[in-house]
């Protein structure tokens, strides 16, 4: 499954990206990374650099982006406001965004974690201000997303049900759609 036809894909009806849109439908702005394309609610893109840079310069991106539309808004508080990282590919996260949320307050990230233990590390709510004060030590281009969290106070918000559920594979995305069909409260 390539990068940009996975968030295309449908559980319930729905492409995956538009799922992980709805997830965070309340934030002040939703900033997707990535190839343009059309989505059910509105969003503003922003695209890695260079594309295909992986996802720490995907979320370095995103947070550029997010830094000059606060600019130009006017000034803000930008320390106080969370911002959710999440994955294109995780159709049951909308229940967990709410728990990482306020598990940030007390931590520079909150990442959601798996029924094996795993930390979902594209499940994240950060401190805004945490995040850019990682970022600017960190070479992103083809780094993994873990160094992130190298220096970062991570609170781990455990998962329910298939909250953690991404569909990295072709079984992984049956395995949502079955779960899609027999509980679609879980959407």
């Amino acid at each position: 499954m390539g990068v940009e036809s996975k968030t295309a894909i449908t559980v319930g009806g729905e492409p995956l990206l538009d799922r992980a849109i709805d997830a965070v439908r309340d934030a002040e702005r939703i900033i997707v990374v990535g190839p343009w394309c059309k989505t059910r609610l509105p969003v503003m893109w922003a695209r890695e650099d260079p594309i295909g840079g992986g996802p720490a310069a995907a979320i370095e991106a995103g947070l550029a982006q997010l830094d000059r539309l606060q600019q130009a808004s006017g000034p803000h508080d930008r320390a106080t406001r969370p911002v959710v990282v999440l994955a294109g590919d995780v159709p049951f996260a909308h229940s967990a965004v709410p728990r990482l949320l306020s598990a940030a307050d007390g931590a520079d990230v909150a990442v959601l974690v798996d029924g094996t233990g795993r930390d979902q590390l594209l499940v994240a709510a950060w401190q805004s201000e945490a995040l850019r004060r990682t970022l600017s030590g960190v070479q992103t281009e083809g780094s993994s997303v873990r160094t992130l969290f190298n220096e970062a106070r991570v609170a781990r918000v455990v998962a329910s049900e298939h909250e953690a559920l991404d569909c990295d594979e072709p079984f992984d995305v049956e395995r949502a759609r079955e779960l899609e069909s027999t509980d679609p409260a879980s959407s």
